[in-house]
């Protein structure tokens, strides 16, 4: 068992968008002042939803005819040419020139809006969502949660008393 209190330690409140502690936030600030543009791309998924093969995805729709050496590797792509504008701020995203797919686990409230972006949605069952989501968090805050049954995670996630909030409502606001 744990306490609420040692698993709400892994995240916080950043202008109203409840994001990982280790995000800095700087870069969500930026991320959600961000003035999307044409071109832009959005990759826009809850977390464990099928982000990376979307990115991935994305990417190739946009650059397999250019492609003289094969394919890059799939985190090549995702760690550094579709950035992460939650985690990582602007900077990766105005240097680039369009078409920008950018990843994002905003919920359709808080996203950057254009009416000449185009925005990629991806769902997924809800409980493959969660088992996922629940094997991330054990890996990636050990220190706060290593004791977190899986039924406590679960009231976490149907609540949204977690970092993105609510699956529910995230789906729901797209």
């Amino acid at each position: 068992m744990t306490s609420a209190a040692s698993f709400r330690d892994c995240f916080r409140n950043v202008d109203g968008v409840v994001v990982p502690v280790f995000f800095e936030e700087k870069y969500v600030r930026e991320a959600l002042n961000y003035k999307a543009r044409p071109g832009d791309v959005f990759v826009a998924t809850y977390p464990k939803c099928g982000t990376t093969w979307l990115q991935y995805i994305v990417w190739c729709l946009f650059n397999l005819d250019k492609l003289d050496g094969g394919v890059p590797n799939v985190y090549d792509i995702i760690q550094t040419i579709v950035p992460f504008i939650d985690r990582v701020g602007i900077a990766p995203v105005i240097s680039k020139t369009p078409p920008r797919p950018i990843k994002t686990h905003f919920s359709r409230g808080v996203v950057p809006y254009h009416p000449d972006a185009k925005y990629v949605v991806a769902v997924r069952n809800p409980f493959d969502s969660l088992v996922s989501f629940y094997h991330f968090c054990k890996a990636t805050h050990e220190q706060y949660i290593s004791q977190l049954s899986f039924d406590e995670f679960f009231e976490h996630y149907v609540t949204g008393d977690m970092y993105w909030g609510s699956y529910f409502d995230h789906v729901l606001s797209w």
